[in-house]
């Protein structure tokens, strides 16, 4: 079967193909003034005046490490909409990537393992896959400012995946405590699997303003 790197390279593959055609696109709706009209990423220092977006620049107030990222690509490439849209779809297949570890490594985890430890990686690689291309990705892919919501998921599944204790403590504790027989050891994987993917795509709403 195939290995972790030639189904990571599918993945990628994959999502920069479902995206190609938004390279593209022009600025749209909050990318005008969080961008277009957005004195402060004109400039890399100082830094102070770069994390700190004026208050009627609506999509990146309050957020300071997007207007950190729109400042870099703005002073790679100006007002060039690809290297912005390249941007986001980096981040966009490193969560994809993030996801399929962690998903890869919740399979192979004890209580798991005996049941799905023989198609961990596949399982991993098709739930990275399809978060990935689903549909309700494409504005925070497509829309430059909305990056938003990928690096708060890209934030999170590196937060599972590499957090000591904390929250990967706590999924693999409920895990335990649920996994009892075969039939129980079932649901639970796809319930973990489908909730990580469910909070990644929609953890956005509660955790935005940390970026």
């Amino acid at each position: 079967g195939w290995g972790v790197g030639p189904l990571a390279a599918v993945i990628v593959v994959a999502t920069g193909l479902a995206y190609a055609n938004s390279l593209s696109c022009p600025f749209i709706f909050d990318d005008l003034k969080s961008i277009t009209e957005n004195a402060t990423i004109r400039h890399l220092w100082p830094l102070s005046d770069v994390l700190s977006p004026p208050n009627h620049v609506t999509g990146v107030v309050g957020r300071p490490v997007v207007n950190l990222s729109l400042a870099l690509n703005y002073a790679f490439g100006g007002l060039k909409v690809e290297g912005y849209h390249l941007t986001n779809l980096f981040i966009h297949a490193l969560a994809a990537l993030a996801l399929l570890g962690v998903a890869r490594r919740t399979l192979l985890r004890p209580v798991l393992r005996e049941q799905f430890g023989p198609v961990a990686l596949p399982v991993a690689a098709l739930t990275a896959l399809v978060w990935a291309l689903h549909p309700l990705q494409t504005e925070s892919v497509t829309c430059v400012v909305q990056r938003t919501e990928s690096l708060v998921g890209l934030v999170f599944l590196f937060m599972v995946m590499y957090a000591p204790g904390g929250i990967a403590s706590l999924i693999m504790m409920n895990l335990r405590l649920a996994a009892f027989g075969k039939l129980r050891r079932l649901w639970t994987a796809y319930l973990a699997l489908g909730g990580l993917g469910a909070v990644v795509m929609f953890s956005g709403a509660a955790m935005v303003e940390m970026v």
